[in-house]
């Protein structure tokens, strides 16, 4: 199946999955109370809205996979790998 890579809605669910920062939060007060309390300072309603990508998109699976396929070793300040992983977007298959 993928090798390298998954589906962008497993792997960062906030961003490209339908599922809002609103509806993870009132998930998290149904069934987490007391991990809820812990993070409080975190405001899951304002992160941007999903991109809710259909099947048939993927991306990378961690910063290791965007190493591996991306970057020579040794050639790259690893300050852009940290920057590759935080800004990556889907594929389609």
């Amino acid at each position: 199946m993928l090798r390298n890579g998954t589906f962008p809605g497993v792997n960062q669910p906030l961003l490209f999955s339908n599922f809002t920062g609103i509806y993870v939060q009132n998930l998290l007060t149904m069934y987490a109370e007391s991990l809820v309390d812990y993070i409080t300072p975190i405001d899951l309603s304002s992160l941007p809205t999903p991109q809710a990508l259909p099947n048939g998109y993927i991306i990378s699976s961690d910063i290791e996979a965007n190493k591996y396929l991306f970057f020579k070793p040794h050639y790259y300040d690893p300050a852009i790998l940290t920057l590759v992983d935080k800004t990556k977007q889907p594929v389609t298959e």
